[in-house]
C-alpha cells in the first residue's frame, strides 16, 4: 500500500498522518495486508493515538486473511494489551477505560502478564513501566525503579506520576 511508503520515508518524506489516511483507505477497498499496517500504526501511535485493542482487531483481522506479518504481531500486542489491562492506569492517554486503580492493583498477577509482554517486545516503555508499577505495588522498589527510571528517561507520564509519589512518600 501507498502508505508504507509515507510511513517509512520510501521516495515520499515521512508524513505518519497520510501514512494513517492512506492505510485506512486500503483497509475499505479491502487491500489484503492493510489490517497489518493499521495494528502497527496504531499499536505504535503512529499517525494516530496509539489503541492496543484496534490494533488487535486488526491483527485479528488480518491474521485471519493469511496476513504473516498480523499473525506475527497479534500475541505480542495481545500480551501488551492484557498487561495494560492488568497493571495500566485508566486515566493514562490512550487507555480506553483499560487499567486499574492503585488500589485495585493485583500485584501477582499484573508482575507475570507484564514480564510476558515485555519477554514478548523488550523496547516497549508502555510494558514496562506497567510493570514497574505492579513491582511498586508490590512494595518491590528494587525491581520498580529501574523499570519506572527508564520510563522517565522516555518522557512517560505514569512513570513520571509513580516516581514522583515514590520520592513523596519516601
Amino acid at each position: 500500500a501507498l502508505s508504507i511508503h509515507y510511513l517509512f520515508g520510501q521516495g515520499t518524506p515521512v508524513d505518519l498522518e497520510k501514512a494513517f489516511r492512506l492505510a485506512q483507505a486500503a483497509y475499505q477497498h479491502d487491500v489484503a495486508y492493510a489490517n497489518g499496517i493499521l495494528g502497527y500504526l496504531y499499536a505504535e501511535a503512529l499517525g494516530t493515538p496509539r489503541s492496543l485493542l484496534r490494533a488487535v482487531e486488526h491483527f485479528q483481522k488480518g491474521a485471519d486473511a493469511g496476513d504473516g506479518y498480523s499473525a506475527d504481531r497479534l500475541p505480542v500486542v495481545q500480551a501488551e494489551l492484557e498487561c495494560q489491562r492488568l497493571a495500566g492506569d485508566p486515566h493514562e492517554d490512550g487507555a480506553y477505560g483499560l487499567g486499574v486503580t492503585w488500589e485495585a492493583l493485583q500485584p501477582e498477577a499484573a508482575i507475570a502478564a507484564c514480564a510476558a509482554a515485555l519477554d514478548a517486545n523488550p523496547e516497549t516503555v508502555g510494558d514496562m513501566v506497567w510493570l514497574g508499577r505492579a513491582y511498586a505495588r508490590d512494595e518491590q522498589l528494587d525491581a520498580a525503579v529501574p523499570l519506572l527510571q527508564q520510563g522517565v528517561t522516555a518522557g512517560n507520564p505514569l512513570a513520571q506520576l509513580i516516581m514522583g509519589d515514590m520520592l513523596l512518600a519516601g
